[in-house]
Formats: C-alpha cells, sequence, structure tokens
C-alpha cells in the first residue's frame, strides 16, 4: 500500500497493522512529519510501515508496485493531483 502524503503516518501504521503480511510505504515531503511517522511507528511497534521523503507528483515509482494508493489529507496540497495519483 502507498499512501500519499502521509503525514505523520496515521493511515500508513493502521493500514500497515491490518495487513501483518504485507507492507504500507507512507511518502511525504515534510522531513519533519515523516521523523515523527517513524518514531510513532517504531514506539507502536509498527514493523512492515516505511516512510520516504518524496514528491509524489514528480517520483518514477517502479509500474505495479503497489496493489493499492491512497491519500487522506494529501491530496488538497498537490499542485497537480493528476499526477500525484497516476
Amino acid at each position: 500500500m502507498l499512501d500519499i502524503g502521509c503525514g505523520s503516518g496515521q493511515t500508513t501504521r493502521d493500514v500497515a497493522r491490518l495487513a501483518p503480511a504485507g507492507s504500507a510505504l507512507g511518502v511525504d515531503l515534510s522531513s519533519r512529519m515523516l521523523a515523527l511517522a517513524r518514531r510513532l511507528a517504531e514506539r507502536e511497534q509498527v514493523s512492515n510501515a516505511a516512510f520516504q521523503q518524496v514528491d509524489a507528483q514528480n517520483h518514477p515509482f517502479p509500474a505495479a508496485s503497489f496493489d493499492v494508493a491512497v491519500s487522506r489529507h494529501g491530496s488538497m496540497f498537490f499542485g497537480d493531483p493528476a499526477a500525484a495519483a497516476s
């Protein structure tokens, strides 16, 4: 699962807990929010969640590398929502 604009990673961690055999990747531009997301995942012992500083609007994600992509709040900040979603 890919969480675009994950912020502090709540959705990323929630999905990771629901799919313990899978993995969840949260991406965001904010290094501060990602640092918080990593701390919270470690504190909550969610080991199948990872976080990367990425601009989803132009990052070259490998084709078909995620089963699902979500964006709980991040989409409102996209300059080009269609590019970020694709």
